[in-house]
């Protein structure tokens, strides 16, 4: 069964680290939930020139979102502070997926990053390309991960090693 929650709607990205506390991104807003979504509060509010476009926790402290119009945003205390990355020149980024405190991923329309210092640097991956503006991560309990979009990629080792799905290619999934 499903129903109205108090609190956002329509939201873009919606994840939860555990059964009760999540967060949800829509427009300028990142919204947070402690009541398994019962009831959600906004937790940051970033100028209206920024729309975000996911969010990603690595634990209840530790988050990233991405956003057009702007850079992408961390925290570091469960949302409490948002700091924009002024050190990234990433400034589209459509999807975030942190593995850890250090390993993450963001995809700008057929660009793919990848940090391993928690975001103090990112190096862009020219070979990891044509999802389009559709690139969206999709990951799985073990190490498997998918960038899908207008080409698919698979990692089955937490974004080490990717292969491409040539006859995916042009099925927007």
């Amino acid at each position: 069964n499903w129903y109205t929650t108090n609190g956002t709607t329509g939201a873009s990205k919606i994840i939860f680290i555990n059964q009760t506390t999540g967060w949800a991104v829509q427009n300028n807003v990142i919204y947070k939930t402690t009541d398994a979504g019962e009831n959600w509060f906004i937790n940051f509010s970033a100028p209206l020139s920024i729309n975000f476009t996911s969010i990603c926790f690595v634990d209840s402290l530790y988050g990233w979102v991405s956003c057009l119009g702007g850079r992408p945003y961390k925290a570091t205390d469960g949302g409490v502070n948002w700091i924009q990355q002024t050190n990234l020149d990433i400034w589209e980024s459509r999807d975030v997926l942190f593995r850890n405190y250090s390993n993450g991923f963001l995809l700008e329309s057929n660009k793919f990053f990848r940090t391993t210092n928690g975001g103090a640097s990112w190096i862009f991956d020219p070979s990891i390309t044509g999802f389009s503006i559709a690139g969206r991560f999709s990951k799985y309990q073990d190490s498997t991960i998918f960038i899908i979009g207008f080409r698919t990629f698979r990692s089955l080792d937490a974004g080490a090693n990717w292969t491409d799905y040539p006859e995916l290619t042009g099925k927007k999934i």
